[in-house]
């Protein structure tokens, strides 16, 4: 997926304007096939990458935890085993940092 767009002066910029953190995150996964592990690869206020053995429905919605917090999600990109998620509200990144930080 290409998450940037080119202008007109031939510069690329990426749509994505919230600051990720890398992560390694194993979390517990819910979607409509049930509950799955599955690892968080990175995270933003608005959206993350997940990974899970058998990927995600296209059009899915899940939920995933990281420590102290439960997260609501659509899923708007899948290739594989990777996939991306919109939050539903967005979350404070110093949030996610200290609970990244707990998960370790």
């Amino acid at each position: 997926m290409n998450c940037s767009s080119s202008l007109a002066d031939g510069l690329t910029t990426d749509r994505r304007d919230a600051r990720r953190l890398k992560a390694f995150a194993p979390t517990r996964l819910v979607d409509i096939t049930g509950v799955r592990r599955a690892h968080v690869l990175n995270i933003s206020s608005t959206g993350a990458l997940l990974y899970c053995v058998g990927g995600a429905d296209p059009r899915g919605v899940v939920t995933f935890d990281l420590p102290g917090m439960s997260i609501n999600a659509a899923v708007q990109w899948v290739l594989a085993d990777r996939f991306g998620v919109k939050f539903s509200v967005a979350v404070d990144t110093r949030d996610l940092a200290t609970s990244l930080q707990q998960g370790q």
